[in-house]
């Protein structure tokens, strides 16, 4: 569990005042910039681990996904509550039976590690916008309506979509990103996954009728000792004996309306 934003803590010293004396009220909160400091400390810390954590799930996946030998240990029903039947019979499982449902699961895992993704996107899309929220109050004098102003705008973001929260972050902070339209692109295929199981929806697609997903990717090219030239990795002799440069690309995938992403 995540430490309370400071907009949920001025809100709890709020809540403490009475309501016939909030129109003359001064909250008791010191908010300084070692007090800021701190709190951004713990949600970076918090957003590290969570993607660590997606990124062991992505290595597992890939690597489930290409082992035809991996199966999971017998669950016993005695321990299991709430286990009624055992629909795969494990140890009679051939070869090519146990590499279909591998890679089956591990592209099941891929379909919700993209919507985590999303969601930890939008998550500390908002963080950032409430600590920008937040910033003008240090070393300042805090009334009430300050605190309603700042979670009714906090709230307001919290609602608006992808898009909006960009163009808002740009507009107002001058805090803009970088492959934009990647990650609209991704949005809109979570989107699919989420709420259409997959199936390409006409809503989505372009005038052709195709919907187009783009996403980076890294490159990695390694520069020759003698030349200077970039030569693409998977060309460079091994073991590599200069420092690779890594670029990003984007790669791009096309579906018909109606067909499974």
């Amino acid at each position: 569990m995540r430490d309370k934003s400071i907009i949920e803590r001025l809100q709890a010293e709020l809540d403490k005042v009475p309501l016939h004396l909030r129109s003359i009220a001064r909250l008791a909160f010191d908010l300084d910039e070692k007090s800021l400091d701190k709190n951004l400390e713990s949600t970076y810390q918090h957003a590290i681990s969570r993607l660590t954590h997606i990124d062991y799930y992505f290595q597992w996946s890939y690597s489930l996904s290409r082992n035809p030998h991996t199966l999971p240990p017998p669950a016993d029903f005695l321990e299991v509550e709430g286990m009624l039947h055992q629909f795969n019979d494990l140890e009679d499982m051939k070869e090519g039976d146990t590499y279909a449902l591998n890679n089956s699961f591990s592209k099941w895992i891929s379909n919700l590690l993209l919507r985590e993704l999303d969601e930890f996107l939008q998550y500390y899309l908002l963080v950032l916008y409430e600590t920008c929220l937040i910033v003008k109050f240090v070393d300042k004098e805090i009334v009430p309506v300050d605190v309603v102003n700042t979670r009714l705008a906090a709230k307001k973001f919290e609602e608006s979509s992808l898009r909006e929260r960009l163009k808002t972050l740009r507009q107002d902070y001058d805090i803009d990103f970088t492959h934009k339209p990647e990650l609209y692109s991704l949005h809109k295929l979570r989107h699919i996954f989420a709420h259409f199981d997959g199936v390409v929806q006409k809503k989505f697609c372009n005038k052709d009728d195709i919907l187009e997903i783009m996403w980076p990717i890294n490159s990695v090219q390694a520069k020759h000792r003698i030349t200077g030239k970039l030569v693409p990795f998977e060309k460079v002799p091994r073991p590599v004996r200069r420092q690779s440069i890594l670029d990003t690309v984007h790669k791009n995938i096309r579906c018909a309306s109606g067909s499974l992403v």
